[in-house]
């Protein structure tokens, strides 16, 4: 796969975390959003990652990235540094106070999609589950996390509407067989969790050409608005479960 290729789909992905969860994603109202993507790679990879991210930037300006390139041997350690430095800022599932997907943002996810598809690029998303007992915390809190209950069910219509294969749910027990061993911590799944629902790039691309892609309308999270409790449902204001059925 080209580097313009892997780019496109990894910065799509950082993107759509950052809508989601404000993870890596930050704007203010009539201000352009800027995403902050990190890796692990050699000098070269570097050029070339940076090269890619002023390219998108120069076609949509409207989306700031910003490359934060660290040496393989360095990633583990540098990760951990972050993580630390974040705790004192974010609350333990970055989520409190995020009560509706931003305009700004949804636009800036569209104009990526678009502008991976300008460029020949097929992009995968794919929906990493939280740790059960997370997932859990969050759905029995909804005050705190209204936005969140917008967020899977509008990607999954974008999806949908768009033929962009998706894979996996936020929802751990929309994922078959999957326990709190598949997961390194609180929150990341592991290897084995993933291979419970993402057949891999080869297989995912061979569906998309047959046209047997798993329908992004049959799962169904407990975030969603059409399943969630009636109690959580009418915590969300008409216009907030408009723009979630909506799209």
């Amino acid at each position: 796969m080209k580097m313009r290729q892997i780019m496109s789909l990894l910065l799509s992905l950082a993107l759509a975390v950052g809508l989601f969860a404000g993870f890596g994603v930050s704007a203010a109202a009539d201000e352009p959003v800027t995403i902050t993507y990190s890796y692990w790679g050699t000098p070269d990879e570097a050029a070339s990652v940076q090269a890619v991210a002023d390219k998108f930037h120069e076609e949509h300006p409207e989306i700031i990235v910003e490359v934060m390139a660290i040496p393989n041997e360095e990633y583990t350690t540098k990760l951990n540094t972050l993580a630390a430095e974040a705790c004192m800022s974010f609350n333990s599932v970055h989520m409190e106070g995020f009560d509706e997907m931003s305009t700004t943002q949804i636009q800036a996810f569209e104009s990526f999609m678009d502008y991976a598809r300008e460029q020949g690029t097929t992009v995968i998303l794919v929906l990493s589950p939280w740790h059960p007992y997370l997932y859990g915390y969050l759905i029995t809190e909804p005050e705190l996390h209204k936005g969140f209950f917008q967020v899977e069910n509008w990607l999954r219509e974008y999806c949908a509407q768009n033929n962009v294969p998706l894979y996996g749910s936020y929802d751990p027990e929309c994922i078959d067989g999957l326990e709190e061993t598949d997961f390194f911590d609180g929150l990341h799944c592991a290897g084995t969790g993933i291979a419970r629902f993402f057949p891999g790039i080869p297989q995912a691309l061979q569906q998309l050409e047959t046209g047997t892609l798993p329908d992004p309308l049959a799962v169904h999270p407990r975030t969603s608005l059409e399943s969630a409790d009636p109690d959580v449902v009418e915590t969300l204001n008409g216009e907030t479960a408009e723009t979630a059925q909506e799209g």
